[in-house]
C-alpha cells in the first residue's frame, strides 16, 4: 500500500506486519496504541506488509518518532542504496577493509563488530537455509508418492484377479490376449483419468483452505 513517507517520518504513524495486523485485527487507518516512557501513545496504521520472519508480528516507525517517544539513539543496522552499475562485492570488501583499519586490533572480517552483507548474499543464504529446512519435505513427498503408487497398483491387481473368470469367458468367446490386454489397459487408464479429474478440484480446494485459512490462523501469514 502506498503512503506519504514524509508524513510517516514526521507524524505518529506506523506500518505493521501482516501477522500483527491479523492478531490485533488492524486495518489501514486504525490506531495502534504503544506504551512509551511518556505514557500510552496512539499511532495511526498507514500500511500493512507481508512478513514471514516473526509469528507475533511487529510494527515499523520512523527513527524520528523512536527518538521522540523513546529517546533511543541506538543504531543496530543500516541500509545502503547503491547507484545502478555499482559493483556490490567490491564495495562490501572496501567497507570491510575500512572497518578493519579503523578498528585497530581486528585482523579479519570475522572479528569485526559489524556484519557487512549485500542483499543478494543475504537472499542466497536465506534460500539455502530454506532449502535445507524443507529438504525433508521432498523426501516425504517421494515416500508418499511411492506408497500411493504401490496402493494403486495393488488395488488394480486385486480387481483383475477378481475378474479372472470374466476374462476367461472373454477369452473363450474369441478375444485374443492382446485385445484383452488393450481392454484392461484402457479401463485402467480411464479410471486414472477420472480419478485425476475428481482429484484436481479437491486438491485446489484443500490448497486454498491450507494457505488462506489454516496458514493464516496458525501463523498470521498469507501469500500474495
Amino acid at each position: 500500500q502506498s503512503f506519504d513517507w514524509k508524513d510517516f517520518r514526521n507524524l505518529s504513524q506506523v506500518i505493521v506486519s501482516e501477522p500483527l495486523a491479523f492478531r490485533k485485527n488492524l486495518k489501514s487507518g486504525d490506531d495502534l496504541v504503544l506504551e512509551t516512557p511518556q505514557g500510552s501513545q496512539a499511532f495511526k496504521v498507514v500500511g500493512i506488509f507481508h512478513d514471514y520472519a516473526a509469528e507475533q508480528g511487529f510494527a515499523l516507525l520512523s527513527r524520528k518518532n523512536l527518538m521522540r517517544f523513546w529517546e533511543d539513539q541506538t543504531v543496530n543496522s543500516m541500509a545502503l542504496y547503491l547507484k545502478p552499475g555499482t559493483n556490490v562485492r567490491e564495495l562490501v570488501e572496501q567497507l570491510e577493509n575500512d572497518l578493519i583499519e579503523t578498528s585497530g586490533n581486528v585482523s579479519n572480517t570475522s572479528e569485526l563488530p559489524l556484519n557487512v552483507r549485500s542483499n543478494q548474499e543475504l537472499r542466497q543464504s536465506s534460500m539455502a537455509i530454506f532449502d535445507r529446512t524443507f529438504a525433508i519435505t521432498g523426501i516425504l513427498k517421494l515416500l508418499l508418492g511411492g506408497v500411493a503408487v504401490i496402493g494403486i497398483f495393488s488395488a488394480l491387481m486385486s480387481v483383475q484377479l477378481e475378474r479372472s473368470r470374466e476374462l476367461s469367458v472373454l477369452r473363450a468367446i474369441g478375444m485374443t490376449p492382446s485385445e484383452i490386454g488393450k481392454m484392461v489397459y484402457g479401463q485402467c487408464a480411464l479410471m486414472g483419468i477420472l480419478a485425476g479429474l475428481f482429484a484436481l478440484p479437491t486438491g485446489i480446494l484443500l490448497a486454498k483452505v491450507l494457505i488462506q485459512v489454516i496458514n493464516l490462523r496458525s501463523f498470521g501469514w498469507s501469500f500474495p
